[in-house]
């Protein structure tokens, strides 16, 4: 059986985390990109992130290259990630914003 009561409960800490981290209008691409570079950036801080590696993780396996090129572009215009010191594309930072 469902707990429904749980899963709304669940859903409205993720979505106070959303708006916490200014993320709650962001697509769902964005939202695992960026959760998948906080999980890599903790892995290996002093290492910038690879979008090679982000391509791999299992929610984003499927997304066509074309949405992940936008969602990139969408998360650096938002000030949420950066390209790694002086580079054109590849590897990327987060800012800390």
């Amino acid at each position: 059986m469902i707990d429904w009561e749980a899963a709304i409960k669940l859903r409205s800490l993720l979505f106070e985390f959303e708006e916490a981290v200014g993320i709650a209008d962001a697509s769902e691409v964005e939202k695992d990109i960026l959760l998948y570079f906080h999980e890599l950036a903790a892995k290996n801080p002093d290492k910038p992130i690879d979008i090679t590696a982000v391509r791999e993780m299992p929610a984003l396996k499927k997304v066509p290259p074309a949405t992940l090129t936008r969602a990139i572009k969408k998360l650096i215009e938002k000030e949420k990630i950066a390209l790694h010191e002086g580079r054109q594309r590849g590897l990327y930072s987060l800012t800390g914003k």
